[in-house]
């Protein structure tokens, strides 16, 4: 099984605990692509091939990537076609604490065209992977809704 985490990053208010990045996101969007987004993340956690010895398979079904060129770190998973018609992404890397076991959600995008909206979508989802895995802090266990 995967343990599935979220970006957690530094909250505005001072003293107050940190903001997860992830869930607000997902919360925004519309109803069927939170839900379509939820079994897709249910289905990454239950998946055992991790549990088979090694090497340990990745990414896990349901997870694509990785990414091309200095983005190689980043994985996606896609549900396409939102209301707007452009495909909602959340990129995500592999643990990065322990590679067999956990991925972490790192951040939602939208991709149009072959375009990625953000624009600079990959390079914040490289930057929060970064501080991921320079300290635990900025993640959190997935918020299941």
């Amino acid at each position: 099984m995967w343990a599935v985490y979220d970006y957690c990053g530094p909250s505005s208010a001072a003293g107050s605990s940190p903001r997860n990045h992830v869930h607000e996101w997902l919360q925004s969007q519309p109803t069927a692509q939170r839900a379509k987004l939820a079994a897709k993340f249910w289905l990454v956690a239950q998946h055992r091939d991790n549990e088979r010895g090694r090497p340990v398979p990745f990414p896990p079904p349901w997870v694509e990537g990785p990414l091309k060129g200095e983005y190689r770190m980043l994985y996606d998973i896609k549900v396409q076609g939102g209301p707007s018609g452009a495909n909602t992404r959340l990129l995500a890397c592999r643990g990065p604490q322990n590679n067999d076991n956990e991925i972490t959600l790192l951040f939602g995008a939208y991709e149009l065209n072959n375009e990625w909206e953000p624009k600079n979508a990959p390079q914040i989802a490289a930057e929060r992977y970064e501080q991921v895995k320079a300290n635990a802090r900025f993640r959190c266990p997935h918020v299941w809704v």
